[in-house]
């Protein structure tokens, strides 16, 4: 992976994380602790999935990438909408 193309994901993960650190010290009841906590699980189930799906396209491997986006990540991007949806 370039470095270019590297850094705007570094700062994404950057920002992200502060943005969780933010909202774990706003959250004071235990269910919103409890959803937050959820998301934030499926996030971190998410983000390896996303990196490895970029890793194919850039390198080339259209067929691996539509399978890891479709197969693999796809049903990790729905729980992850599935449980931000109930922290709301």
């Amino acid at each position: 992976m370039s470095r270019r193309k590297s850094q705007p994901r570094a700062r994404s993960n950057e920002l992200c994380k502060k943005y969780a650190d933010e909202m774990i010290a706003a959250v004071k009841s235990a269910e919103g602790k409890a959803l937050l906590q959820a998301a934030l699980d499926a996030r971190a189930t998410l983000l390896p999935l996303d990196e490895e799906f970029l890793r194919e396209a850039e390198s080339g491997d259209m067929k691996a990438a539509k399978e890891t986006l479709f197969q693999r990540a796809r049903p990790a991007q729905l729980a992850l909408f599935a449980a931000a949806g109930e922290a709301r």
